[in-house]
């Protein structure tokens, strides 16, 4: 008999059925399925089934993903600690009632811990997907040698696993307040997929317009557009450029503007680029351009172009 458990977490069940149950576990638990099973209550049921180290083999799905937006946000991270950064957002965008934090990054290795926001239990199976899915980021990121463990609220070590590992057995015991720690051996950054879309403009068409102005204003803008999703801070910036905070906050007072303006502006061309392909989720734009959630990205669109993210979709779309 099958034990169907909702997942807790409307992220990981969009997440999961954007993966579509990776063909290799789709193989392994597919006499598992009931029908009309949601693709998240039948992964549940799986590992009731065939243990819970078929959770973690899920997140090996994403090898076989076509493009995503929110998985290209998450790679186009300039180092792991700022992709692991990113699933945080990722979380608060979707307002999930579970945060995973990173609370220990250092070269070669991230510790990470779940909890609950409202107090309350966590779900391990909950956290085994997305340990499953951190894994396979990281090593899609290009983190070689990557190895997972299990450290229990007393420092034991109740499991180390890698890819291989991945593949077969039952895993031991795992309880929802345990640390997971993601370690690698070397880096080496995969060359990431193009956008999947059907035209791809040239840098200049994605910035906010400021002529022959300021080389500090376009090269600021040139930055915060190669990676829209990450919140830059204006010290980043800055430093990108050789220039202490204060002096940059001057340069962009005197062309009467300011950091926050500028990324508003950005995110903006962003948005309309990527709004007048169909094909891209609303939310999944929202995420990609920085915004905070969904209603953020909406209440900010509007400001700047006096429609709603979805209005303007169909407007152009006319």
């Amino acid at each position: 008999m099958h034990m169907k458990v909702p997942i807790g977490s409307s992220l990981l069940s969009a997440l999961l059925r954007e993966i579509q149950i990776c063909r290799p576990t789709l193989r392994l638990i597919a006499d598992d399925f009931s029908v009309g099973q949601s693709p998240d209550v039948a992964l549940l049921s799986a590992a009731s089934v065939r243990g819970a180290r078929q959770m973690l083999m899920v997140g090996q799905g994403l090898k076989h993903m076509d493009f995503n937006l929110g998985i290209h946000a998450l790679l186009n991270s300039e180092t792991p600690a700022l992709l692991a950064q990113k699933w945080g957002q990722l979380e608060r965008y979707g307002r999930e009632m579970v945060a995973t934090e990173a609370i220990e990054a250092q070269d070669g290795r991230i510790l990470f811990r779940r909890h609950a926001l409202d107090g309350s239990s966590l779900n391990e199976t909950d956290n085994l997907l997305v340990y499953g899915v951190l894994y396979s980021l990281f090593q899609r990121y290009g983190c070689d040698g990557l190895t997972g463990t299990v450290i229990g609220e007393n420092g034991e070590i109740r499991l180390t696993y890698t890819e291989r590992e991945l593949r077969a057995g039952d895993m031991p015991v795992v309880k929802p307040d345990d640390l997971w720690l993601l370690q690698w051996s070397g880096l080496q950054r995969r060359p990431q997929e193009r956008f999947g879309i059907s035209r791809r403009p040239d840098k200049a068409s994605l910035l906010p317009v400021f002529g022959d102005v300021d080389r500090v204003l376009r090269t600021t803008a040139r930055l915060l557009a190669e990676d829209p999703c990450r919140h830059w801070t204006a010290e980043e910036i800055a430093a990108a450029q050789g220039l202490s905070k204060r002096t940059f906050q001057r340069r962009l007072t005197n062309r009467h503007t300011s950091f926050s303006r500028i990324v508003a502006d950005v995110r903006t061309h962003q948005a309309m680029w990527l709004l007048s392909e169909p094909g891209i989720n609303i939310s999944l734009i929202g995420f990609w351009c920085g915004y905070s959630d969904n209603a953020h990205f909406s209440r900010e669109f509007k400001k700047k172009t006096g429609l709603s993210p979805s209005d303007y979709r169909a407007k152009i779309a006319a």
